[in-house]
C-alpha cells in the first residue's frame, strides 16, 4: 500500500513538473483563429506570385533601355526573395501551431471532438472561395511552391548574366568609338600638317591670268598712279608695315598646331597610364571559408552583398559576381558603402 502511495506521489510530481514545462497556450478558439489566420495568409502568398512568371517572360522580351531592365529585374528579384521568406514564415507558424493542439488536448482545454467539429467549418478566402485548412495540404503545397521558386531564381539568374554580358558589349562599343575617334583626329592633325610642310602650287594658268590682268590694271591707271607719286614726292615718305611672309604665317599655323597635336597624344597617353594603373591595383584574395560555403548557425540569414543569395556563401566568395571591376560597379549602383558593403552613412570614416 505504501508502495502504491509513493508511486502515486512520484506520477503527480512528474504530472506537475510537466506542466510546468509546458508554456502558456493560448485559448482554444484563440489558437483556431491564429491557424486560420495562417491559412489565408498561405493563399495570399500563392496569389501574389501568380504572375511572377510572366513578368520574367515579359522582361526577357522587353525593349526598353537597359538601365530600365536591370532596375525591373531587380524588383523582380526583391519580390522573388520576398515571397520565398514568407512562404518559409507561414510553414514554421503552422507547424508550431499545429503541434500546440495535442498539448490543449492533454490538458483539457479542448476536446479532440470540438476541435476536429472547429476545423471541419467551411471558411472563404479573399475570393469567396473555399479555404484549404488542411496542414498536411497546405505543407505539400508550400514544398511545390518552394521549389517553383527555385526554377524563377534560375531564370532570374540567367536573365541578370544576359544583362550584365549587354553591358559589357555596350562598354566595349562605347570604348572602340571613343578609339576610332582618336583615330580620325590624329588622321585630320596628320594630313593638316602634312599640307602646310609642303604646299601645293599653284596652277601656272592662274598665275599668267593673274599677270595679265595686273599689268592692265597698271597701264590704264599709269597717269592717275603719276600724280599719286608727285604727291607722296612732296610729303613727308611714311614707311609701311612690312608684311609678314607666307612662309613665316604657315611656320605660326604649323607650330600652334603641333602644340595642340602635342597636348592631345599627352591627354591620351596620362588616360591610358590611368587605365593601367587602375587594373595593377592589388585586389584582396578571397577568404576561403570551405569554397564560400556558410557553417555558422549567426550566418545563416546572412545576404551577399552582390549576388543577395540568402545564406549560401560570404560575399567575398561569391561566384556569380566574379571581378573586381563588376562587383565596384554593383557596390555604386546600390550605393552602398565601399569598406562595410553595407548602408553605411561613415564613408571614409567607416568603422570597417
Amino acid at each position: 500500500m505504501d508502495d502504491l502511495r509513493q508511486e502515486l506521489e512520484n506520477a503527480k510530481a512528474e504530472i506537475r513538473n510537466l506542466r510546468r514545462a509546458i508554456p502558456k497556450l493560448p485559448p482554444p478558439e484563440r489558437l483556431y483563429e491564429m491557424i486560420i489566420a495562417q491559412c489565408r495568409e498561405f493563399y495570399r502568398c500563392t496569389k501574389r506570385i501568380t504572375h511572377l512568371d510572366s513578368k520574367i517572360r515579359a522582361l526577357r522580351k522587353s525593349t526598353e533601355s537597359l538601365e530600365a531592365r536591370l532596375k525591373e529585374l531587380k524588383l523582380l528579384e526583391v519580390t522573388h526573395d520576398k515571397s520565398r521568406l514568407e512562404f518559409m514564415l507561414v510553414r514554421s507558424q503552422l507547424r508550431t501551431l499545429v503541434a500546440t493542439v495535442p498539448l490543449m488536448f492533454a490538458m483539457g482545454a479542448v476536446s479532440e471532438e470540438v476541435w476536429n467539429t472547429w476545423m471541419d467549418r467551411h471558411q472563404k478566402n479573399d475570393d469567396g472561395k473555399f479555404l484549404l485548412t488542411d496542414f498536411t495540404t497546405i505543407e505539400s503545397a508550400i514544398n511545390d511552391q518552394l521549389q517553383l521558386l527555385d526554377d524563377y531564381r534560375s531564370n532570374l539568374e540567367s536573365l541578370r548574366t544576359d544583362l550584365q554580358e549587354e553591358e559589357q558589349k555596350d562598354t566595349a562599343s562605347f570604348q572602340e568609338e571613343i578609339i576610332k575617334a582618336i583615330e580620325q583626329l590624329q588622321l585630320s592633325v596628320d594630313s593638316a600638317l602634312k599640307n602646310i610642310a609642303h604646299p601645293q602650287p599653284a596652277h601656272p594658268q592662274v598665275e599668267v591670268v593673274q599677270a595679265q590682268e595686273e599689268v592692265q590694271v597698271i597701264e590704264e591707271n599709269a597717269e592717275f598712279m603719276e600724280e599719286i607719286d608727285d604727291l607722296e614726292a612732296e610729303e613727308d615718305p611714311v614707311q609701311e608695315p612690312e608684311e609678314v611672309p607666307q612662309d613665316d604665317r604657315n611656320n605660326d599655323v604649323r607650330h600652334q598646331m603641333e602644340q595642340e597635336l602635342q597636348q592631345a597624344r599627352q591627354a591620351l597617353g596620362n588616360f591610358v597610364q590611368i587605365i593601367a594603373e587602375l587594373r595593377e591595383q592589388k585586389t584582396c584574395q578571397p577568404r576561403r571559408f570551405e569554397r564560400g560555403t556558410i557553417h555558422r548557425e549567426m550566418d545563416r540569414m546572412m545576404r551577399c552583398a552582390f549576388c543577395e543569395a540568402i545564406g549560401n556563401h560570404y560575399s567575398d566568395s561569391c561566384v556569380e559576381v566574379r571581378s573586381p571591376q563588376e562587383r565596384r560597379r554593383v557596390i555604386e549602383r546600390q550605393r552602398k558603402c565601399s569598406m562595410c558593403l553595407e548602408y553605411c552613412t561613415g564613408g571614409r570614416n567607416c568603422t570597417k
